[in-house]
């Protein structure tokens, strides 16, 4: 379509350079040094919503919105100076569509006169994707400067170009002290060989993790691990720099391995107790009661019953003090001397510890059974401890009937489960915190016999093996202890 002519209509001959301009998607229009329309194209008319008479028939400096925006006073310079100005605002036209418009205002000749050429581009999409962009940075601005983490942003070459407040914070100073200094600045000469190494494979990888002492500002050293990612943006490749803190992690690291030494000599103390129990302090209680029983045979018809009765006081002494040492020296035993977990079979295990219980077995009329059990990684011995105790306390602690014990494992949760039920007098649950707590007794010595100590070996073991150990009971109904083992 041609340039429209002042009154409207089509030139009869449009020129190919109209007629390009017809096709173009800018509005194109010409005024005169008064400022009326002298040509439009459709595009211009299209874009300011309005019809291209009406155009033809408004002089610019009545435009209302030309003279409200600023664009009135940039055609007057453009037309006095000849300098080309440029006005992007948004704008309503007659249809109430919101737009951004962009003009471009030129001086030109024609015909030997000044015009003033308006050139219009519909510039909303830009506009959009501009404030869209805006908003994107604001958001990463605001989630850069949240995060808790210190980071910066640097070139290959170490150069910081950004950096967030968290880094600003723990650095000292500003953002502007940070940004314009080398990394190294603040790795300390120590690091530099380090850090380049940690750089060359950055390029190589695109990410690695450096372990690294940051110098503040005042002089004073934090270690921090840095975890770097090589990105892009506009300017090309950058690295990012994620740096944690790592002081409280060194101060745990160091109280754990204070912990560990502790543990150790205590460890060595507890030996070195368990073979003084072992053997300085069991030969004297055999003396005593092997001296007490001699005393009693040698002059039995010469000790009347309470003397007698002493002497019985003392020997049964001798031999509880006798058992609860050797429970003692099983339960410091558990960590000193048990050996590496190993693939052992838990049927096979529990088949060994009624063999040894066999006794106690016939003798209470017990009847022990179990479901299918699965080959586990334990201590062998550790772990037919276990069974041998939870499998004597069901048949100590039984009510009238005849002691019923099953034994079953299943798999929950990744872990090996075994349960020992048992249909005997069942335990208060207010006891829960005690039955598993060393030298902890429910019952008095005369109703039950024991030390106290049976089930806190379990325990011990069990946790040794890093599993867990529980009951549930039911008083007059029986108990069911369970306890956990790694798959």
């Amino acid at each position: 379509m041609a340039l429209a002519d002042k009154t409207g209509n089509s030139a009869p001959e449009a020129t190919s350079e109209s007629a390009i301009l017809s096709l173009l998607p800018l509005g194109v229009l010409t005024y005169s040094v008064e400022g009326e329309c002298r040509s439009t194209n459709e595009a211009a008319a299209n874009l300011l919503g309005r019809p291209r008479e009406r155009l033809f028939r408004e002089n610019f400096r009545e435009i209302p919105v030309w003279k409200n925006s600023g664009l009135l006073e940039l055609a007057e310079e453009t037309m006095r100076t000849g300098r080309p100005r440029r006005l992007d605002m948004p704008c309503i036209p007659d249809s109430g569509v919101s737009r951004w418009l962009d003009f471009t205002l030129t001086r030109v000749n024609m015909d030997g006169e000044a015009n003033l050429l308006v050139i219009i581009e519909n510039v909303t999409d830009h506009k959009r994707a501009e404030e869209l962009l805006r908003a994107s940075e604001r958001r990463y601005r605001c989630l850069f400067d949240a995060a808790g983490e210190g980071i910066i942003v640097h070139d290959l070459e170490g150069l910081i170009l950004e950096a967030n407040a968290a880094i600003i914070k723990r650095l000292g100073g500003s953002r502007d002290d940070l940004v314009g200094m080398n990394v190294m600045e603040i790795c300390g000469s120590e690091a530099s060989a380090s850090w380049s190494e940690h750089m060359v494979r950055v390029r190589r990888q695109g990410h690695a993790v450096f372990e690294m002492t940051h110098r503040c500002l005042d002089g004073t050293a934090m270690p921090v691990v840095v975890s770097s990612h090589l990105i892009e943006d506009v300017s090309g490749e950058v690295v990012l720099s994620i740096s944690r803190d790592f002081t409280e992690h060194r101060r745990a690291e160091k109280a754990l391995l204070d912990a560990v030494e502790e543990l150790q000599r205590s460890n060595w103390d507890l030996e070195q107790f368990a073979r003084v129990v072992s053997h300085d302090l069991q030969e004297p209680l055999r003396m005593v009661e092997s001296y007490t029983q001699l005393l009693a045979q040698r002059y039995e018809n010469q000790l009347d019953d309470k003397a007698q009765k002493y002497i019985h006081y003392a020997v049964d002494g001798a031999a509880r003090m006798q058992r609860l040492i050797n429970d003692l020296l099983t339960y410091s035993r558990v960590a000193t001397q048990g050996q590496v977990p190993e693939a052992v079979d838990s049927g096979s295990v529990l088949d060994e510890a009624l063999r040894n219980l066999s006794a106690v077995i016939d003798e209470s009329g017990a009847t022990v059974t179990n479901g299918q059990l699965p080959q586990v990684r334990a201590d062998a011995t550790q772990l037919l401890q276990v069974f041998q105790n939870m499998i004597a306390n069901a048949i100590k602690f039984r009510g009238k009937d005849s002691p019923e014990v099953y034994v079953v494992a299943r798999e929950e949760d990744g872990e090996w489960l075994f349960s020992v039920k048992d249909n005997g007098i069942g335990i208060d649950a207010q006891y829960a915190d005690r039955v598993f707590t060393i030298f902890q007794r429910l019952h008095t010595r005369d109703e039950y016999p024991g030390t106290g100590v049976g089930l806190a070996v379990c325990k011990r073991i069990v946790e040794r093996h890093g599993g867990r150990i529980w009951f549930e009971s039911e008083i007059g109904k029986g108990t069911t202890f369970f306890f956990t083992l790694p798959r």
